[in-house]
């Protein structure tokens, strides 16, 4: 699965990305915190296998270069992981 970035939002304050993601299946939730800067454009998400054909819930948030402030979390969409 592959997402926009939304890099003019919070380019200079909020440089990494995180993302996370929820099955709906399961209820189990996935925080992937090695994510793209906001320079880049895009981020592939590699889903685990466990999870294919399941609804995910996902979100976006965003962490300033010094790791000290964190954005709140930004509904990105859902779509089924295969």
């Amino acid at each position: 699965m592959q997402f926009c970035a939304i890099q003019p939002l919070l380019s200079n304050r909020y440089p990494t990305k995180y993302i996370y993601y929820i099955s709906e299946r399961s209820g189990e939730s996935v925080l992937i915190t090695d994510g793209a800067t906001s320079v880049d454009l895009s981020q592939t998400v590699i889903i685990p296998n466990s999870y294919a054909g399941d609804d995910l819930q996902l979100f976006i948030s965003f962490m300033n270069a010094e790791e000290t402030q964190l954005s709140n979390s930004i509904y990105i969409g859902s779509g089924t992981a295969s």
